[in-house]
């Protein structure tokens, strides 16, 4: 373990019409939210000098390619008194598919403003908070969650359909869900528990009062192993 070291970079949009970002952290601390005038706007902060974040940007046919990465090899020797976090600000106006690979550590994700058609979200072991509010274009999220804990917030005026699928372990999954908009939650798995606020049981499905009646719908399923599920109905 080195000194402390805080450092910047940007990344411009170029020409792209289209955006696949790809974000890789092994372990450490991760936030991302929208608000970047570039394409990218990132403060990274680690103490591990063979962690320094990999970025890469390229572009083919006006779609473009990001890619953030933690290196994966640091020696033999797993160091302690590790700092590493990134703090990602990602442009709101440009459509992009976000696919996220956590290992372990402590996420914070405000995803709510960004132009999202694609989300795709591996977790090992820690804490995420995801928060989808009034998500204008996300058709569709799929998310594994291993040992961790996941909190995602899907509430907010959803403009179009969303099939969201959740495979998860022995962790537990909380999801804030909206009061007026359609909410289906088909549960599989040996799931330990459930507690669902709020929401009528049909079957092994849970459905709000506003299901069949609104115009957009969120289907969600839930495919666990021994975790604990909380839906809860946010008015």
């Amino acid at each position: 373990v080195g000194e402390l070291r805080t450092e910047y970079q940007s990344v411009g949009l170029d020409n792209a019409e289209y955006v696949r970002t790809e974000i890789t952290m092994g372990a450490g601390e991760l936030k991302i939210a929208g608000g970047a005038g570039e394409l990218l706007e990132a403060e990274f902060i680690y103490n591990v000098v063979q962690w320094k974040p990999e970025v890469d940007y390229r572009i083919s046919d006006n779609r473009g390619y990001l890619t953030l990465k933690q290196p994966s090899r640091i020696g033999d020797v797993f160091p302690t008194n590790i700092r590493y976090k990134w703090n990602l600000l990602l442009n709101n106006e440009i459509p992009m598919d976000l696919d996220i690979t956590f290992g372990a550590g402590n996420g914070n994700l405000e995803l709510g403003s960004l132009h999202l058609t694609n989300l795709d979200i591996i977790m090992g072991a820690g804490n995420v908070l995801i928060n989808l509010e009034g998500s204008r274009s996300l058709a569709r999220f799929d998310m594994i969650v291993g040992a961790g804990d996941a909190n995602v917030k899907l509430t907010g005026d959803w403009k179009n359909d969303l099939d969201f699928n959740i495979k998860g372990g022995v962790g537990e999954a909380t999801l804030q869900l909206p009061s007026d908009i359609g909410v289906r939650v088909d549960i599989s798995g040996g799931i330990g528990k459930i507690n669902a606020k709020g929401m009528k049981r049909e079957g092994n499905s849970y459905v709000n009062d506003a299901y069949s009646e609104s115009e957009v719908t969120l289907s969600i399923k839930i495919q666990a192993g021994v975790g604990e599920i909380n839906l809860e109905i946010v008015e």
